[in-house]
């Protein structure tokens, strides 16, 4: 099936349908929603343009389609979250990472060529942190917090260039202590 849709200027994404008839009988119609993105024709990324969003909220089919159609783009590549609870089991131990959506983000991510921005947030809520916006103060606090930037580092190492630790500090929903400290600290 070729299917010639002329020349589209306007990026957006576009729907189709086809209708199937079986021995001269109507059967079915499909819907297909396709996106149009135009590239540059030197095929040149913007290294500093990532699209954003939350993958870990995709199903498999969902985000793959998305990685696929992100490397047709002109982006150097996705930023989202990298969380320390969705790499730690209940006790604290770090899970296999390929086993969860952020490894299963990273996985295709590297499929398609792109490069990750990582959002590394803080540990989960528990006795040492307030929320995932509490950025560690007391020493095992750091001691937590590094061994989760070491391993985060560590399998991100193929895929990225830099990490982002603040989410818009100067907004007080990412922040806690905005007006204590800033990102400099870290």
């Amino acid at each position: 099936l070729n299917v010639d849709f002329g020349e589209i200027d306007r990026c957006d994404i576009y729907t189709y349908s086809i209708e199937t008839i079986t021995d001269g009988e109507y059967a079915y119609t499909t819907e297909t929603k396709f996106a149009v993105l135009k590239t540059d024709p030197d095929g040149i990324k913007n290294e500093n343009v990532y699209f954003a969003a939350h993958t870990e909220r995709y199903t498999d089919d969902s985000a793959e389609q998305l990685f696929r159609v992100l490397s047709l783009s002109n982006s150097g590549g996705y930023r989202g979250e990298f969380q320390w609870q969705g790499i730690v089991d209940s006790n604290g131990a770090f899970k296999d990472i390929d086993t969860t959506t952020y490894g299963r983000t990273v996985n295709l991510i590297r499929k398609y060529g792109l490069k990750y921005l990582p959002i590394l947030n803080c540990p989960p809520t528990n006795d040492t942190f307030k929320a995932w916006n509490d950025m560690p103060k007391t020493e095992k606090q750091f001691e937590q917090w590094r061994r989760y930037v070491g391993v985060a580092a560590d399998y991100l190492k193929d895929v990225t260039h830099r990490y982002e630790l603040f989410n818009e500090p100067n907004i007080a929903a990412f922040n806690l202590d905005r007006n204590t400290f800033w990102g400099a600290e870290y």
